[in-house]
């Protein structure tokens, strides 16, 4: 019985090579692309202050009349309805980003290409990036930094 188990062990062993590595790639690559996908449609604001008020409904509330203030130069149509969602634990020293959870891609892109417009200083936009999205992008910059000095 004994000798049963340790070719049974060997046949598991070989089994997990190159073919279980290959699946994992893909459950990664698509684990990857389901993140991204779900994320094309969110914007990514910072440096808005935190709200004072008591209440989550209230904070939510300024939170959001602060988010249109900022977009307001963008000429945004009524199909604009976003939620929002703090990002990270609460800091009174900090002020956390503002997920911003708009109902499609084009919406996301509209505000991208015109956040240029926005005046209020401070205040930064930017797409929603996955981890590897933002070590690939950091990747980048560090190589175009090598080759201009």
């Amino acid at each position: 019985m004994m000798g049963g188990v340790k070719e049974r062990t060997r046949v598991i062993d070989r089994s997990n090579g190159p073919g279980l590595n290959s699946f994992l790639q893909m459950e990664t690559y698509l684990t990857e692309m389901q993140d991204r996908q779900h994320r094309m449609s969110n914007i990514i604001i910072s440096n808005i202050k935190e709200s004072n008020q008591t209440t989550r409904s209230s904070r939510i509330l300024d939170d959001t009349n602060n988010i249109k203030a900022v977009l307001s130069p963008i000429d945004l149509d009524d199909t604009y309805k976003f939620k929002i969602q703090r990002l990270g634990k609460f800091d009174p020293e900090n002020n956390r980003f503002i997920n911003v959870i708009l109902p499609s891609l084009d919406h996301a892109l509209n505000i991208l290409r015109n956040k240029n417009k926005i005046t209020i200083p401070g205040v930064k936009i930017f797409g929603d990036q996955t981890k590897a999205q933002k070590e690939y992008y950091l990747h980048l910059k560090k190589a175009v930094n090598r080759t201009w000095r």
